[in-house]
């Protein structure tokens, strides 16, 4: 069996040699009958494709065929008259300059649009891919809910939001090994800042809207937003809450920390169990669909917890 770096074009080469064969034996009996040049054809393909089977070489064959099959195609088509008549009438039509430009029109917008579809397809995947890894590394233990007598939080309007604790609260230790692992795997080592270490005790959420010391469920986030008064909108400010979601679905909470024209958006928050980052709004695990939201609340401390550093509200810069 060959094993030069040769033996991957060897499918090629036979399939050439085929079309070679084909083609001078049709050349050689043009003006015989067609069943004549048909088993011409066949016996020439066949002899190629016994060269091929020859050399021992795993799916050269079926590789073969394929070339064949794309050279041999479009010479079929070729021959027949509909198709001629056909490819004459359209080559006619776009002679005009209406249908030219027409097409390009449509080529244009069809060539937009299919990009958009494409970034936002890769960005999904990219963003399913990351959590998937951030699941591995950074798996965070099961949460259970917390005592009420211990602690309670609500919304501005009352409605009680179920704060969560981690059944079982890992070492420092094992969650930062996991932490570089994620970092690396996911090529953004050189794209955060760390600001804090990482822990069980909270997720983003609760680094959001719980001061840091409890979880939240993502559940709960849209109704904290609608019951505090938060407005989505469109240019950021220090201060104001921002959320990813992937599909529709809320994966992440953080607060802007730094805007200024011609820069990026800086982002802080607690990745899972992992650290708190600082990071351009765009580098994340989180992915690229994302929304800010505002509101005139003092914080964003959820009502009933007692504050002591919010760390959505530890420091703000203003670019100038």
């Amino acid at each position: 069996m060959p094993t030069t770096h040769f033996s991957q074009y060897l499918p090629a080469v036979c399939a050439g040699l085929g079309l070679f064969l084909a083609g001078g034996a049709n050349l050689l009996l043009l003006r015989r009958g067609l069943g004549v040049k048909v088993i011409a054809t066949v016996l020439a393909l066949g002899a190629a494709t016994a060269l091929a089977a020859s050399l021992d070489y795993p799916g050269i064959v079926p590789d073969m065929l394929r070339i064949v099959a794309v050279g041999l195609v479009p010479l079929l088509f070729m021959g027949s008259r509909r198709f001629v008549v056909a490819t004459s009438t359209f080559l006619h039509t776009v002679h005009s300059p209406a249908v030219r430009y027409g097409l390009v029109t449509v080529a244009g917008i069809g060539i937009a649009i299919g990009s958009v579809i494409l970034f936002d397809r890769a960005d999904k995947k990219s963003t399913e891919d990351s959590m998937a890894e951030m699941l591995i590394y950074g798996e965070a233990s099961p949460s259970v809910p917390v005592d009420s007598t211990r602690a309670r939080a609500a919304t501005d309007r009352g409605t009680t939001v179920v704060l969560k604790e981690p059944s079982v609260i890992r070492e420092d230790a094992r969650i930062a090994s996991g932490e570089e692992r994620f970092l690396a795997s996911a090529h953004l080592t050189d794209q955060v800042i760390r600001k804090g270490q990482g822990g069980d005790q909270s997720n983003c959420h609760g680094w959001v809207f719980a001061d840091g010391k409890f979880r939240l469920s993502p559940d709960d986030v849209q109704l904290i937003l609608d019951d505090n008064g938060y407005r989505a909108v469109f240019k950021p400010r220090p201060g104001d809450v921002i959320v990813y979601r992937t599909n529709g679905t809320i994966t992440h909470s953080g607060v802007v920390r730094y805007v200024t024209e011609g820069q990026p958006v800086l982002v802080e928050g607690k990745w899972g169990a992992l650290g708190i980052f600082l990071h351009p709004v765009d580098k994340s695990a989180y992915g690229t669909d994302y929304s800010y939201y505002r509101s005139s609340r003092p914080g964003h401390l959820l009502a009933g917890l007692q504050k002591t550093t919010t760390p959505g509200e530890a420091y703000s810069m203003q670019g100038e």
